[in-house]
């Protein structure tokens, strides 16, 4: 049953990929895949990445078909090196126009966010250590550094990952448009709902986040494992302040 695709809403989903494998649901013939998906799957050499490639490509159709309609195997994706997939065609004709998708993966995790219009999404896997304090220094502007170094260095792991995320996921969606992007060519600063150009959502385990194009927008949350997480919304900083 599809859900319906509102202007203003994107729908969210996150799974095991795992999971997905232990369960057979990877277990079939790809000829569900487009030909730009198979000529990228055929020259993939490691095992990991190839089940995370046909994970992702399977898990994006079960939300499009979820929230549009249609049969999963009747979506065809794009798959561009280096840029974000779209939707070529979509069973319910006429629709593929309307669709955007936006996938990301990390360690086991692996996220799907649909919607009427551009739309970013990226996870993090945030159990395994790294300098974050390190990484900041690459990616944080200065109206992020400002209030980074404002707060107690217990909190900025959290942070840190907050922003990488929303600096993803902003990429994606900027690429998506036609933009090129890197990380420090936008900052972010928290805000209030109405003002929200993106949404943050940490667990013990992930941090995700979401960038629409769309303002105002909603975001509807598919999954149980994000059910009952704080949502954090945050807001580009103005040009003029970068």
């Amino acid at each position: 049953m599809a859900f319906g695709l509102t202007d203003g809403v994107v729908s969210l989903s996150l799974h095991s990929i795992e999971a997905m494998a232990a369960a057979g649901l990877l277990a079939h013939d790809l000829n569900w895949f487009s030909e730009q998906e198979h000529a990228r799957w055929t020259v993939m050499t490691a095992v990991r990445r190839r089940t995370q490639f046909v994970a992702g490509r399977w898990w994006a159709r079960q939300c499009l078909a979820a929230t549009a309609g249609g049969c999963w195997q009747d979506y065809v994706l794009s798959a561009p090196e280096g840029g974000a997939p779209t939707v070529l065609h979509a069973p319910s004709g006429g629709l593929a126009q309307g669709l955007h998708f936006s996938l990301s993966h990390s360690a086991d995790w692996l996220a799907c966010a649909v919607a009427s219009h551009p739309v970013g999404v990226d996870v993090e896997d945030v159990t395994r250590q790294r300098d974050t304090d390190a990484l900041g220094d690459w990616i944080y502007g200065p109206h992020e550094r400002s209030y980074i170094d404002a707060m107690p260095a217990s909190a900025r792991g959290d942070q840190f990952f907050a922003l990488w995320t929303l600096k993803e996921a902003w990429i994606k969606q900027a690429t998506e448009t036609g933009g090129h992007a890197s990380m420090r060519a936008v900052q972010f600063r928290p805000c209030a709902a109405l003002k929200s150009h993106a949404v943050v959502l940490q667990a013990p385990s992930f941090t995700l986040a979401v960038v629409s194009s769309s303002a105002p927008w909603v975001l509807r949350c598919e999954a149980p494992e994000l059910t009952g997480l704080p949502i954090a919304h945050w807001a580009m900083v103005p040009a003029e302040r970068v």
